[in-house]
């Protein structure tokens, strides 16, 4: 998820969210809805 909304840098490979870049879309904040967890990340 960190890839796709461009929080984090993929080495390669490539995602799109209905068929385009999420860059691409007109608005991308109310086109793809996410929620992310900080706790998640954290090692342990």
């Amino acid at each position: 998820m960190l890839m796709i909304v461009r929080l984090d840098h993929p080495t390669r490979g490539k995602v799109t969210v209905n068929g385009r870049r999420y860059a691409t879309h007109a608005a991308p904040l109310r086109e793809v809805g996410i929620l992310l967890d900080p706790w998640a990340t954290r090692p342990r």
